[in-house]
């Protein structure tokens, strides 16, 4: 903590801000050796230096800055007692560590489980099951005094809702397994119909919708009509390729393939006057399939977008290749339009992208500027 205090207090200095919000990411390692007491007396010194614990991110459990993380990233999974066990910790940790005034916390998630395992996968059934009695614990928090908490699903590519649109379908078809599991806890179906509504919301992720090539302010209207809101928004953008595709661009977002984390790719193709959509794994697969196009564009690619977190100011990685901006911020204004509250920027690949903490701590003091003049 006191690094991340240094690290927080240098970018509000650059950013001329007079406060701003910390994302703080837990791992299984600070939820076990979380203590209150002394979560409450970290919220007071950050809030004399003008930071504030606005939320949690406890999507991946494991150590995020490993050599390699990967797939790891979604372990556990929502099928697993251990993410439910560690995820219902964090309540508590959420309202300890928030400002005693706020009325409510976040605490943004895996959504689901890591597709590619295949049948390691649990079925939609459990995941839902899970999150009810997530819902369940977080109500009964609240009914003995705490804040409200709401858990905010997280879609990124390769998972079990990789999109806004497949976490809306998961939804329609799983709602009542999560009901009935919050009922089981709470003892009515109105108890738990009430806490399936007000403590579970959406995490929307501008940069994970770009790469999936979604209409984001459709997206958003259609989760909030149906009960999930995006509570809390990761605004950032992905570099992609311009139109019409270069095979230099292609090759230029190969180049950006590195050991750490995984970069899914979406691929847009038109064939046969129809848009269609392909999500590869990892930089890495791209790769494959430039070797098998023989280093030419294939007829009907239309446009490549990676998930590789970069500035929201619009700057791109390599002069070839363009940013998802524009597509960031029509998702964050429609955001925000359905009452998203909880605004951070992604912030974790400034350790590939800048070489030195203070070359990390100017960078993501701009991307908050960027972010301030974006906000009404």
């Amino acid at each position: 903590m006191p690094a991340l205090l240094s690290f927080a207090q240098g970018v509000r200095e650059h950013s001329g801000l007079s406060r701003i919000g910390i994302d703080l990411r837990l791992g299984s390692q600070a939820i076990a050796e979380a203590d209150l007491t002394s979560c409450r007396q970290w919220r007071d010194r950050f809030a004399a230096a003008g930071l504030a614990f606005t939320s949690l991110n406890a999507f991946p459990l494991r150590p995020f800055q490993a050599d390699v993380v990967k797939d790891q990233a979604y372990a556990p999974d929502w099928g697993t007692r251990q993410r439910l066990e560690e995820s219902i910790a964090c309540i508590a940790i959420a309202d300890a560590l928030s400002a005693e005034d706020a009325t409510w916390c976040s605490i943004s998630t895996l959504p689901g489980s890591y597709r590619p395992w295949g049948d390691a996968c649990p079925s939609p059934a459990l995941i839902a099951h899970n999150l009810g009695l997530w819902a369940a614990a977080a109500a009964q928090y609240h009914q003995q005094g705490g804040k409200v908490c709401v858990l905010c699903i997280e879609p990124e590519p390769c998972c079990s809702f990789g999109s806004g649109a497949e976490w809306a379908e998961f939804w329609r078809h799983q709602r009542q397994a999560a009901i009935a599991a919050a009922q089981t806890i709470l003892g009515s179906i109105q108890a738990a119909e009430h806490a399936i509504t007000q403590h579970l919301a959406t995490c929307w992720d501008t940069c994970h919708a770009s790469v999936m090539h979604e209409d984001q302010a459709a997206t958003i209207q259609h989760l909030s009509s149906i009960g999930l809101p995006p509570r809390k928004v990761q605004m950032s953008a992905a570099p992609m390729t311009r139109e019409p595709i270069e095979a230099a661009a292609i090759a230029a977002l190969i180049g950006m393939d590195e050991p750490r984390f995984y970069h899914q790719v979406g691929l847009r193709w038109q064939r046969q006057g129809r848009r269609q959509v392909e999500i590869l794994p990892d930089l890495c697969h791209l790769a494959q399939r430039w070797q098998d196009w023989q280093g030419r564009v294939p007829e009907g690619l239309m446009h490549i977008c990676c998930h590789f977190h970069i500035p929201i100011d619009g700057s791109s990685p390599h002069p070839l290749l363009g940013s998802s901006i524009h597509h960031s911020r029509e998702g964050l204004a429609a955001a925000l339009q359905h009452g998203a509250q909880h605004i951070s920027v992604e912030t974790y690949t400034w350790s590939l992208l800048a070489s030195s903490t203070a070359d990390r701590i100017q960078g993501t003091a701009r991307e908050l500027q960027t972010l301030a003049a974006l906000l009404p």
